[in-house]
């Protein structure tokens, strides 16, 4: 079978590194270790590119995973922790990691020369003024997601009380982002923040890791009229691998091909790509345990009568399109 080249639009490598980087038991990054991706997993799975959250906080459960149970602190510092990991990450394996910053490093995915990352910001928290997203510009941030689970002054999240979308302040921040070539992630957005975006957004915009709101209602899930849209905007959504989206009970790979045909047969194949969370999640699909295991996936595709080249979309030519119109 034909090995699709693969981008990943969201993985928690950041968060997985500092959170182990005290056990001894944890090996570096190039050796394949019992986890959800590393560089031998990334060369199994034909991986071009990956989207690597820097998450800009501390955050702990109570009682439940939803908002009136969720304590979370912005710490910027902790952001330029998580942004490190990726420099040092690229540093220390160049032959197999490089940093994509602009639209002519996304050329290189084409003549194979590894994995490339794309640091994303979970969440504009860190972000005192919409003009701050000119230093994490420059810092390497080329993707930016709008909220994690809790709201802020930009706009609403999926868990906030009351839904009151994008602020002024988010609507002059999403202005902002594409004149500095930054993608708008809306995962974790509220429905109201999703429709306020897509009708003032000028370019594609990304939901990184999210299931169907008709296949599992879900908080974090995304509803038809949203991706209605997002195909009107040519954006993507990426298809994500966290059991809890999937579906109430055990799902397999076969549970994630049910969303994406759903996708497919209601919105069009230019909308789907794939968002994993790889390490940012404990329960996954059987038979997608981790990234060596991705071409199972465009295999089970194949057989339910998609075509090579609806394949090739879906596991990277999408979200690839994608880049290279927002990127600079």
């Amino acid at each position: 079978m034909k090995t699709f080249p693969v981008i990943d639009l969201h993985e928690d490598i950041s968060a997985y590194i500092l959170e182990s980087r005290h056990e001894k038991i944890v090996k570096p990054f190039n050796i394949d270790s019992q986890r959800h991706v590393d560089i031998p997993k990334y060369s199994k799975g034909n991986v071009v590119l990956v989207v690597g959250a820097a998450f800009p906080g501390e955050y702990k459960y109570i009682g439940g995973e939803n908002v009136r149970g969720t304590i979370f602190r912005c710490a910027p510092q902790r952001v330029m922790d998580h942004i490190a990991v990726y420099y040092r990450l690229v540093k220390e394996f160049p032959e197999s990691l490089y940093l994509i910053e602009h639209r002519d490093d996304l050329l290189k995915l084409e003549r194979n020369n590894g994995t490339g990352i794309i640091i994303g910001l979970e969440g504009a928290y860190p972000l005192d003024d919409p003009w701050d997203i000119e230093l994490y510009y420059k810092l390497g941030v080329r993707l930016l997601g709008l909220t994690w689970n809790v709201e802020n002054r930009y706009a609403a999240s999926c868990l906030s009380k009351r839904d009151y979308g994008l602020t002024g302040s988010g609507e002059e921040l999403v202005d902002l982002a594409e004149i500095y070539g930054i993608v708008i992630d809306l995962a974790h957005s509220s429905r109201r923040t999703m429709l306020d975006v897509l009708s003032i957004a000028n370019k594609p915009v990304v939901i990184s890791h999210a299931c169907v709101r008709k296949l599992r209602d879900h908080p974090r899930n995304v509803d038809d009229e949203v991706l209605e849209e997002l195909k009107k905007n040519h954006g993507v959504i990426g298809v994500t691998f966290v059991a809890d989206f999937l579906g109430k009970k055990s799902v397999n790979v076969d549970t994630v091909v049910d969303h994406i045909m759903y996708l497919y047969e209601n919105f069009g194949i230019d909308i789907i790509a794939i968002g994993t969370d790889y390490l940012g999640t404990t329960r996954l699909p059987e038979g997608l345990e981790d990234m060596s295991k991705i071409q199972t996936l465009f295999k089970k595709l194949i057989e339910k009568g998609l075509s090579i080249e609806d394949v090739e979309k879906i596991a990277w030519k999408n979200a690839y399109r994608v880049l290279l119109e927002v990127l600079r």
